[in-house]
């Protein structure tokens, strides 16, 4: 038998696979009226105590029964978009921080986890869809990612219910210079209740700098499960660097701010405040470590778990 692939239903209308931008432009007004709750509630900011924090190409997906947990949640997306899935019954909830790579298969990894979980269950309920993130800039990213992710999710067998649509032109804004920027950065979710909040984090989790090392620098092309929420463990994978020399490092570390953020960002006029310094900490850090046999001995990685409200290595 053939997989059968299943629209993206969004109220009395179906997204199929070969939507384009001028289709998702016709639906911008109830777009907007579904994704107003986000912007009407303000933005909440998160420590560390109970957060699970996914970072730009990582993945999570988390159960209502992890005491260890109670937000999930990413930021830091402007051309990216955070994709949520929850099953309304059994609350089992996947959160991805997603740039272009890997779209398809963690996309299907997600849907299929979270189903899983609801199938266990044996509790009613439907998969909800969540996709926050992007705005109108001038190369097209935001658009071409947007599309990437709806092909991703009508490639699904289950039937999956888009809720919130915030991204793209839904989350677009301009600033006072005729700029266009996001509006929303980042969005956590509350895994008891399910709710869904506009979201900054001051805690990135365990291990910041070597997760942010595998955006730029890494030889990697998949998403990356960040999380075992069967046994409450954090777990940061081996990175494999591409091979660079010390003097292409020490070139990049060395160019002016602006100069850096023109090369390092797709979407550089927007980015927080604080790109360029947590940018340069990845290059440090990548100088001090050339061999990641340092970091991650026997290639095996970095296990965590929750103590006191810390992330706690093992």
């Amino acid at each position: 038998l053939q997989d059968i692939n299943m629209p993206l239903l969004y109220q009395s209308t179906t997204i199929q696979a070969n939507t384009g931008h001028q289709t998702l432009h016709k639906l911008k007004e109830e777009f907007k009226q579904s994704s107003n709750y986000l912007f009407e509630n303000g933005k909440s900011h998160f420590n560390s105590d109970s957060v699970l924090y996914v970072a730009q190409r990582e993945y999570a997906i988390v159960l209502p029964s992890d005491d260890n947990v109670q937000i999930m949640g990413s930021d830091d997306a402007t051309t990216c978009h955070i994709v949520i899935i929850r099953h309304t019954g059994c609350g089992a909830t996947a959160l991805g921080h997603f740039d272009g790579v890997g779209v398809k298969n963690a996309i299907a990894r997600m849907i299929n986890t979270v189903q899983l979980y609801a199938n266990e269950s044996n509790i009613v309920g439907r998969l909800e869809v969540h996709i926050i993130g992007g705005f109108r800039d001038d190369r097209g990213l935001s658009i071409q990612l947007s599309l990437e992710i709806i092909r991703a999710l009508t490639s699904s067998n289950f039937n999956l219910y888009l809720v919130t649509p915030c991204f793209g032109e839904i989350n677009d804004t301009i600033r006072n210079d005729g700029v266009h920027g996001p509006i929303i950065y980042g969005v956590g979710i509350n895994i008891q209740s399910g709710t869904i909040m506009w979201a900054s984090f001051n805690d990135k989790g365990p291990d910041e700098i070597i997760r942010g090392s595998r955006v730029s620098w890494s030889r990697c092309n998949e998403m990356i499960n960040l999380y075992d929420t069967s046994s409450s463990e954090l777990q940061v994978q081996p990175v494999n660097f591409e091979t660079y020399s010390r003097d292409q490092y020490l070139y990049f570390l060395n160019l002016p701010d602006q100069q850096f953020l023109h090369k390092m960002s797709t979407s550089p006029k927007v980015e927080p405040s604080y790109f360029v310094e947590k940018s340069k900490s990845v290059l440090l850090f990548m100088l001090t470590y050339p061999i990641m046999d340092e970091i991650f001995p026997f290639h095996m990685p970095r296990r965590y778990r929750r103590n006191n409200g810390k992330w706690t290595r093992v």
